[in-house]
């Protein structure tokens, strides 16, 4: 019986399946067809005897030329395919009458003892040979190997090195002073007790969340809160030590210098009987008349003020003509040379009498005139009538809002021991935001916020001051503030041509000279 698989015609018939252990010599172990070395009639059988082959008929060899045909054609379509590769033994197509036959050659080649006495043929020679080339080392793997080896190596020599060389764990006090107190987002200038959180007003601080209450009031302030949960809603003790005086200030900062020909420029300059302004001839200033906008008056056409005490004047005269429909506030004197004011003196002398002129007018070079940031106000009314600040509707406003737009108050009523002049609530003085906010909150004239400001220092303690105007103490050790303000230090004239500070890394800066042996620092927040 002949099937036909993929192809190919195999003999099936019960008469030619062979039992023996071995293949036939004549059969075709590739194809599983008989071979052509001799005549059908004369093939043997197995057993020694004559084959007998019936002869075929019309239909088989109809097939046999139609898959003789397809193979040929197959053949043309693909020239590479006429010497196919060896399929694995495996794979190979085996008649079913030598299955036991090769069975047991398999059970022989498996079979150790049979290695020995087994001939080595051309294609096991071949295959031991291509085994031997892919046993070779392969070198560029060994030198990776070698390379990572090498790495790993010096990589655990470091870490045991350095774990050698770590410091000391720190002391448990300054760890707990710098991990576990909280801090309250607005610090403040008294000492809360036993929490080392500095707050202006204790109950204000309660309501404050705290670091590690709130973490976006942690981000805002650079305040860490990397702390175990289980360890976050854990009450303190009572006796909590207050932060380390030697703990680590965290903060950073970059290095800048200032010539010391700067220390009496800026808006912060003090200018009085024992600090003498000697530029005054040479400030820098800006025509007021040119300015007047209908909110304000001018009292002359050449009067002036340095530009930036200017702006801020023409804002507060807006504002007030907003606020209370008057257009009648007066700006009636601001910068004076020193040629004018030796001839204001004069005249005051001769009208007024030494008297008066030893309590409100001050000598040539000794008046914040000079500076271009001082101006006298009044009220002129349509009628024509001079009517000062304190005897005019809503005149007390002035007094009251000036601060919000950078000016103080120059000699208050109180303060003339300090001053040296008497009371003029009619005398304006620009210093700028926010010193004008610590003016008022402190209580302090010019001369008492130049003396102590030098108590705050960039490392140290500086002044925070908040948006709404707010003043407290920041200490640069607890984490300073981020945002919402202004931070203020004094930085001491330094001998020399110059003088180094350090101004908050990232954040913008002004530096003023004080006219009085240094420099103010003012740190922009945002």
């Amino acid at each position: 019986m002949e099937t036909q698989k993929g192809g190919i015609i195999v003999n099936q018939h019960p008469d030619n399946r062979n039992s023996s252990n071995s293949a036939p010599s004549n059969y075709n172990r590739y194809n599983n067809t008989p071979t052509r070395t001799q005549p059908a009639e004369q093939r043997t059988n197995p057993n020694g005897g004559q084959q007998q082959r019936r002869a075929l008929t019309e239909e088989e060899r109809r097939r046999i030329d139609a898959a003789r045909r397809a193979a040929a054609q197959r053949r043309a379509e693909n020239p590479g395919a006429a010497n196919p590769q060896r399929r694995p033994a495996g794979q190979r197509n085996v008649p079913q009458g030598n299955v036991q036959g090769h069975r047991q050659r398999a059970a022989m080649v498996n079979d150790p003892r049979q290695q020995a006495d087994r001939p080595v043929t051309q294609q096991s020679q071949a295959s031991r040979d291509r085994a031997h080339r892919d046993s070779k080392p392969n070198g560029g793997l060994i030198l990776f190997l070698l390379l990572a080896a090498i790495i790993v190596g010096v990589s655990i020599w470091q870490i045991t090195k350095n774990a050698k060389n770590a410091p000391a764990e720190p002391d448990q006090t300054t760890v707990t002073a710098l991990a576990d107190v909280p801090y309250v987002t607005e610090i403040g200038a008294d000492t809360l007790a036993n929490t080392g959180t500095a707050a202006q007003d204790p109950a204000a601080a309660e309501d404050t969340p705290t670091a590690l209450e709130d973490p976006a009031a942690a981000e805002e302030y650079s305040i860490s809160t990397d702390r175990p949960a289980e360890a976050e809603n854990e009450e303190l003790p009572p006796d909590t030590p207050a932060p380390d005086p030697n703990a680590v200030n965290l903060t950073l900062y970059d290095t800048q210098t200032v010539p010391n020909t700067m220390l009496d420029e800026g808006t912060l300059i003090l200018v009085n009987q024992t600090h003498p302004f000697e530029k005054a001839d040479t400030v820098e200033v800006k025509n007021a008349f040119d300015a007047k906008n209908g909110d304000f008056k001018v009292s002359s056409s050449s009067l002036s003020l340095a530009p930036v005490a200017l702006d801020a004047f023409v804002k507060l005269a807006s504002t007030f003509a907003e606020e209370t429909g008057s257009h009648e506030l007066l700006l009636n004197s601001g910068h004076r040379t020193i040629a004018e004011q030796q001839d204001i003196r004069e005249y005051y002398l001769s009208t007024q009498g030494e008297d008066y002129v030893r309590a409100y007018v001050a000598y040539p070079g000794e008046s914040e005139h000079h500076t271009g940031l001082a101006c006298d106000l009044t009220f002129y009314t349509d009628d024509g009538r001079n009517v000062p600040i304190p005897d005019y509707p809503n005149g007390t406003w002035i007094a009251s809002y000036a601060s919000d737009f950078g000016f103080i108050l120059r000699y208050p009523e109180n303060k003339s021991d300090i001053t040296g002049i008497a009371n003029e609530p009619w005398h304006f003085r620009y210093v700028g935001l926010p010193h004008s906010h610590v003016c008022e909150a402190k209580n302090w004239c010019l001369e008492e916020y130049i003396e102590n400001i030098q108590n705050y220092s960039a490392e140290g303690t500086l002044l925070y001051i908040t948006q709404s105007g707010d003043v407290y103490d920041a200490e640069a050790a607890d984490g300073l503030p981020t945002t919402n303000g202004w931070l203020i230090y004094f930085v001491p004239k330094e001998s020399g041509s110059s003088t180094s500070f350090k101004v908050v890394r990232g954040y913008d800066y002004e530096v003023s000279g004080t006219n009085a042996g240094g420099f103010i620092v003012t740190i922009f927040l945002g």
